[in-house]
């Protein structure tokens, strides 16, 4: 009896969690972000501020604190990608042992195929989602709606282990009153900015961290990168060379249609041509909400 693998498999029992929500966890310069899910092309992104005044008078009222909305508008695209194998190439190649073993039908011959498929455009999912990170960031960074108000400085030379410390000082002798004051500990530890290099720069900072020491601290030989100025260092690939980001993790924004969708890779078998079909689609975006909290340096 012919068996039929219908049109938008879900992919047996895998849970909904394992797409999105497995590349954020399992990527580490996104896991701080902002996620904002269900966006289908653009969406209003709600900036908060207030100002509160105090007085010495209990019997009068003196109305001057304020609060005030305003919003941000940001957008997603679409990534879709597909992929297409057949029986031949299976029986050929990928699959020729276990094949020859009696693994010759619809239902059994690309199981282990499709769960290794499903774990590989995951990983190169990953991999696109952080070189789109950086590049859209750094798109708002310097011609977005806000790229006037970022604090921004400029590098004088190409980023070595010899200048990576002056740079970085560079770059904390920009921030606000509001990024100190979270570095000292004055203020809401949620806004403690964390520093962003590519990674030549993380390279540098790295030599240039051993190099400080006439003896090796265990944390250097162990690979451990250590903090700057009590801000945690972190390696962001896909940032331009000769540029350093700092800003608290949750001012950047990353956007999404689905978070949780299973079927964000699909598939089905094609009968008349033993044919596996893959394919999948999301949409995704990266922006930034306060420009004041956020710190970049370039060179010219």
């Amino acid at each position: 009896m012919a068996l039929s693998v219908a049109s938008g498999l879900e992919w047996h029992n895998r849970k909904p969690e394992e797409f999105i929500d497995q590349i954020v966890k399992n990527t580490r310069v996104l896991d701080g972000f902002t996620i904002i899910d269900g966006v289908k092309s653009k969406v209003a992104v709600p900036k908060y501020s207030a100002t509160i005044a105090y007085h010495a008078d209990l019997c009068s009222f003196d109305p001057t604190s304020s609060a005030s909305i305003d919003e941000k508008e940001m957008s997603v695209a679409t990534f879709k990608w597909d992929f297409i194998n057949c029986k031949d190439v299976l029986e050929s190649e990928y699959r020729s042992m276990m094949l020859r073993q009696g693994q010759l039908n619809e239902e059994t011959m690309d199981a282990d195929f499709s769960d290794w498929l499903f774990d590989y455009f995951r990983k190169l999912v990953q991999e696109k989602i952080v070189t789109v990170a950086g590049t859209e960031l750094v798109t708002e960074i310097t011609t977005g709606v806000d790229s006037a108000d970022v604090l921004t400085d400029t590098l004088a030379a190409a980023t070595d282990s010899d200048n990576i410390y002056a740079q970085l000082e560079q770059a904390y002798e920009t921030f606000s009153t509001d990024l100190l004051a979270a570095v000292y500990g004055d203020a809401d530890r949620e806004f403690m900015p964390t520093i962003y290099l590519p990674t030549a720069s993380m390279q540098a900072y790295q030599i240039a961290r051993g190099d400080k020491y006439t003896t090796t601290p265990e944390g250097i030989e162990s690979g451990v990168v250590g903090n700057y100025m009590g801000m945690e260092v972190r390696h962001f690939s896909s940032l331009p060379a000769n540029t350093i980001l700092i800003t608290p993790p949750r001012n950047l924004v990353m956007l999404t249609d689905s978070y949780n969708d299973s079927l964000s890779i699909q598939t089905e078998y094609d009968n008349k041509t033993n044919s596996r079909l893959v394919w999948g689609q999301f949409k995704l975006g990266f922006d930034f909400k306060n420009p004041e909290h956020l710190v970049y340096l370039a060179t010219a």
